[in-house]
């Protein structure tokens, strides 16, 4: 907040494409808390989505869209969600 960072781009590394775990819960809070509302986009994978709103894995087109709602709702300008396959695609 002091340095005012404009663009903040905010990529939550914290949940790896195979699913696997990289962040702490406590951690994973904090980004939600302290970094995402600067942001001016935050570009989570579905898992990271999935991880900062504490809910499942996204698996249909209105699920992304919801979690990307809500995610702009925790603050940031623009959400981007990326990466990763949804289950059943090719």
């Amino acid at each position: 907040k002091r340095h005012k960072l404009t663009p903040l781009v905010v990529d939550p590394v914290m949940v790896a494409t195979s699913g696997d775990v990289l962040l702490a819960h406590d951690a994973v809070a904090a980004v939600r808390r302290d970094l995402v509302p600067l942001a001016t986009v935050i570009t989570p994978n579905l898992h990271e989505a999935a991880r900062l709103l504490d809910t499942a894995v996204a698996s249909d087109e209105d699920e992304m869209r919801d979690q990307g709602r809500r995610l702009l709702a925790l603050g940031p300008q623009a959400v981007l969600i990326k990466g990763g396959h949804r289950p059943g695609e090719d």
